[in-house]
């Protein structure tokens, strides 16, 4: 036993696997004029811990902002924390069952994470499968929290032994080989049982991985669910419901709702329904991302790219059955992983679903959409801005832009609609899929194989706008989320806003409005010009629009105004050419070379900087404006 002024401690011998560490119980002290000196002690006794450690209990201190329901929070005192976390390298072992452990139990309380339990990385290794439970909270402002070292009824440590004597078992063999490849050498047998004990060592390590990654309970409702089958059985009712389409209505898409113009052409369809050669299919893989993520099987893109010469016979014959009617159902599954959007996720909605795809199933779809994409950029809509090549989503950004300010500045009316789809891609019906490629005049062969691949103005204006909205719905299966779709309004009374957000079902919003990421408002993009901004960083699609701001500028007609939307050395507003071509000595030495022609014809001209006095040669530039 030892104590301190902030915390108890004691040893703890576990028999069973004859290992032995040190608990510390500490109290962080609520005056946080004391709470360095608390940090300073409990510092200075783990660095005098001879054992494994653990250190749990009120710390009364918190280590980011998002451990606090309030924006009061003080940044020296969480590095400080921190800071001694980092010191003593340990771990905090993340908690489920709720966000917070503390709270001041007032009507509109502020609640914070202040229990927490930290261990050390030699602890860890003897207990992989130690968790953190918070326990429903009655009386006190504290939640309990249920520190389990890993198993069911006292098995999980037991079951740590036997894993860990079978690894060090595993080791003690591998050095035998390996110490003899140092000496005389090894026999290409005796290198082959080598390769195989590593394999069996990995496997256990993976195996450890997988443990560690369970989820330990979820709640279905009010009902607790703790056993795995159970837990197993609610995913699955879960998912397989969420990807179920809902039963369609009677509306559907009319036979000529393309024009003959835009639909497939006989020729077209004939390329994209030709027998597949080893040759595309070779130049499909080759294309694909080598660094995408593997398949379930776990054999990554770079595998086939690397060894297409030796799969090729294997895989050219499931091409010629796919060509005729293979099943893909034998071939086209994905693995579904769950990934907590938030530490301690315990409902189901809290996970977020990633697929991981066969890979065998991706090479068939890299092969039909290189086929496809001649096409599809002939047939695409031309207000598309996304999935195509060389089409970029971020341009709706642009377009839209422009649309607003055009609308605003001339006092025109406009209704602008933002909706959100419920869970789109999830939800999307396959025959409604089916039923568009066939109205573009898709060929019948071509549906089959891209089925195979995806199935295992005034108010009567707004009116028909949500009659055609809700007939999308019933055609597509997709689910529009109206309480979480905005519209936006311009031009009409206050009265007539609330008038058609109400016909719609949607917030009433206005600008600005985040769209795609970026904000949007009626003014310009950044407040000032496009071609005027001077920030490099940002997305890559901003990065482009940096790249070829000169030709731009070199291309465009400029109406000066007053001034306010134009560069006076780098836009061609004064005789077709942009004075810094034109005056490239006086450009060298000017102060600001973004200046705006507004701001530079202040003073008559004279509000031009220089960073220095004019020499000899710049002092025969004559800028007319000057």
């Amino acid at each position: 036993m030892d104590q301190g002024e902030f915390f108890l401690s004691m040893s703890v011998t576990d028999r069973r696997v004859h290992f032995s560490w040190e608990v510390i119980f500490v109290y962080g002290p609520v005056d946080h004029g004391r709470s360095a000196t608390f940090l300073a002690e409990l510092k200075d006794k783990v660095e005098r811990c001879t054992t494994p450690v653990v250190v749990a209990g009120d710390f009364n201190l918190i280590r980011c902002a998002s451990e606090k329901s309030s924006p009061n929070v003080y940044q020296v005192r969480m590095r400080l924390f921190n800071d001694c976390i980092a010191d003593l390298a340990l771990h905090e072992i993340a908690r489920v069952g709720a966000r917070f452990t503390w709270t001041n139990k007032q009507a509109d309380p502020i609640q914070s994470v202040l229990d927490s339990v930290f261990v050390s990385a030699q602890w860890e290794v003897v207990f992989p499968l130690c968790s953190l439970k918070a326990v429903t909270r009655i009386g006190s402002d504290h939640t309990p929290l249920l520190f389990s070292l890993g198993g069911h009824e006292g098995l999980g440590a037991n079951l740590g032994a036997d894993i860990r004597a079978r690894k060090g078992a595993l080791l003690d063999q591998i050095k035998v080989p390996d110490g003899l490849a140092d000496g005389q050498g090894l026999s290409p047998d005796d290198w082959l049982r080598r390769y195989s004990l590593e394999a069996s060592f990995m496997d256990i390590y993976k195996s450890e991985e997988l443990r560690k990654c369970a989820i330990p309970f979820l709640w279905d409702g009010d009902a607790l669910l703790e056993n795995p089958v159970d837990i197993s059985t609610h995913i699955y009712s879960f998912y397989k419901e969420l990807f179920s389409a809902e039963p369609r209505g009677g509306v559907s898409l009319c036979a000529d709702f393309r024009p003959l113009a835009d639909q497939v052409s006989d020729a077209e369809n004939a390329e994209l329904t030709l027998s597949f050669s080893p040759e595309e299919v070779g130049r499909a893989i080759a294309s694909m991302k080598a660094c995408s993520a593997p398949g379930p099987d776990g054999l990554p893109v770079v595998f086939f790219q690397k060894f297409w010469e030796i799969l090729r016979p294997v895989i050219m014959p499931m091409f010629h059955e796919f060509y005729i009617a293979l099943d893909m159902a034998r071939i086209n599954y994905g693995v579904i992983s769950l990934i907590p959007k938030v530490v301690g996720a315990t409902d189901i909605r809290q996970f977020r679903p990633i697929t991981v795809i066969n890979m065998l199933d991706r090479i068939f779809v890299k092969v039909c959409a290189t086929r496809l994409s001649p096409v599809a950029e002939r047939i695409a809509h031309p207000l598309q801005s996304a999935f195509l090549k060389g089409w970029r989503i971020h341009d709706g950004i642009l377009a839209l832009h422009e649309i607003v300010h055009e609308v605003a500045l001339k006092g025109l009316k406009g209704v602008f609609l933002k909706l959100d789809f419920q869970k789109a891609y999830d939800h999307l019906d396959s025959s409604f899929l089916r039923l568009v490629m066939q109205r573009r005049g898709f060929d019948e062969r071509w549906c089959s194989w891209i089925m195979q691949l995806v199935r295992s103005g005034s108010d009567s204006d707004i009116v028909n706008l949500k009659f055609l909205l809700l007939c999308f719905e019933k055609m597509s299966g997709l689910k529009i989320n109206f309480d979480k779709s905005e519209v936006v309004v311009l031009g009409y009374s206050e009265a007539e806003q609330l008038r058609i957000a109400d016909n719609l079902n949607c917030r009433l919003a206005s600008f600005p409005i985040s769209y795609l990421g970026m904000p949007l408002a009626e003014s310009r993009i950044l407040g000032q010009p496009l071609l005027a901004c001077s920030h490099s960083a940002g997305s890559q699609f901003w990065k482009s629009i940096q790249a070829i701001k000169e030709e731009i500028r070199l291309s465009l007609r400029f109406s000066v105004g007053n001034g306010s939307g134009t560069q006076f050395w780098l836009d061609p507003w004064l005789e077709g050419e942009p004075l810094r071509l034109q005056f490239p000595r006086l450009f060298a030495i000017c102060h600001d070379p973004a200046i705006l022609v507004s701001v530079a014809a202040l003073d008559e001209g004279r509000n031009i900087a220089f960073r220095r006095s004019f020499g000899p040669d710049e002092a025969l530039c004559r800028v007319p404006v000057l």
